[in-house]
């Protein structure tokens, strides 16, 4: 429909004004820092939601007359990407410095303010993702036209003042400010589409940020010690250890969620079983 070929328009546009005011203002060394500190924000997010949004615009096209259903869906979506995402994001934030020495190297460490700022706005806009093909199919395409074209008149008005005053860092926030209000307009405007209380919600992002106190935690008692020695296998090792501790973490934590990721990955693997079965 016109409004979907809008939505491509507009997103084609819009992922063109970033790195367009940065490279115009600030030059080319400084658009080569953006575009990977960018691009290493956004891996995750790209990939998990290319695939998520082709199963969820069938899924959901299948189930358009059945609202349990819709909000099932919606809300295991909603468990994959802050299982992911979250943990993701969050380590990238409170290891930036680690990430970008390991994958890029020192000459690279630049870039680390905005690739931190540029995470969490890569987790506000996996969470905006999912909404999208509830949109598309439920019959409200005109509403992700109308949240692409918020996010590139605010890109419009807020990247030019951001990169002249604060430069990559200004650019960085500017985005995330933009990706938060369009999050909170997906939201508002998924209320009387999806009916779903929040109390349904909020076991999706509260187990999985549970499960990184004891990630932060660990951080807080021996980053100091582990980057003192510069060793770079090490800090390998060290980024590990804190994947190691969330999973374990969460594990643990499952039992005390009744709803959740948890539920979600098990209703996974147990359907993956069942197709195996009947192809075997």
């Amino acid at each position: 429909s016109k409004w979907i070929t809008g939505q491509v328009v507009l997103d084609y546009i819009t992922n063109l004004m970033d790195p367009v005011f940065v490279g115009r203002m600030l030059g080319p060394s400084s658009l080569g820092l953006y575009s990977k500190a960018n691009e290493l924000a956004s891996t995750a997010t790209a990939t998990l939601l290319s695939i998520m949004r082709k199963i969820s615009f069938y899924a959901y096209n299948t189930i358009q007359s059945d609202l349990q259903k819709i909000q099932k869906g919606f809300i295991r979506s909603l468990d994959v990407i802050s299982l992911v995402m979250l943990p993701f994001s969050f380590l990238v934030f409170i290891e930036g410095e680690t990430v970008v020495s390991i994958l890029l190297g020192q000459r690279w460490l630049s870039l680390v303010i905005p690739l931190k700022i540029l995470s969490i706005a890569s987790f506000l806009d996996s969470i905006s993702g999912i909404f999208n093909p509830v949109f598309n199919s439920l019959g409200k395409p005109a509403v992700n036209a109308y949240a692409t074209l918020s996010r590139l008149t605010l890109s419009t008005a807020l990247l030019y003042f951001a990169a002249k005053w604060w430069g990559m860092t200004g650019v960085a926030l500017a985005i995330l400010v933009i990706s938060l209000v369009v999050l909170l307009y997906n939201i508002w405007e998924s209320r009387m589409l999806l009916k779903i209380k929040w109390k349904k919600i909020m076991p999706s992002v509260l187990h999985p940020a549970t499960a990184l106190l004891p990630v932060f935690i660990l951080f807080l008692f021996l980053r100091a010690w582990i980057h003192k020695t510069e060793n770079t296998y090490l800090a390998g090792g060290w980024m590990v250890l804190l994947l190691f501790v969330y999973a374990a973490s969460f594990l643990l934590l499952s039992r005390f969620f009744k709803q959740g990721p948890r539920n979600t990955i098990t209703d996974i693997l147990a359907e993956f079983r069942h197709k195996g079965d009947l192809i075997t």
